[in-house]
């Protein structure tokens, strides 16, 4: 799904450069966005 694409994307640039990241998102976005994602799967 694109909301999976996107998440992969935050994570990998989060691995690559968390500083960067860090600065630009606030602190647990994230992870919120991979919850959301994960509740979303979850339901049928």
């Amino acid at each position: 799904t694109e909301g999976e694409a996107l998440a992969r994307k935050k994570e990998i640039n989060f691995s690559v450069n968390p500083g960067v990241v860090e600065t630009k998102t606030p602190p647990g976005s994230i992870r919120t966005i991979n919850l959301i994602i994960t509740n979303e799967e979850e339901q049928p």
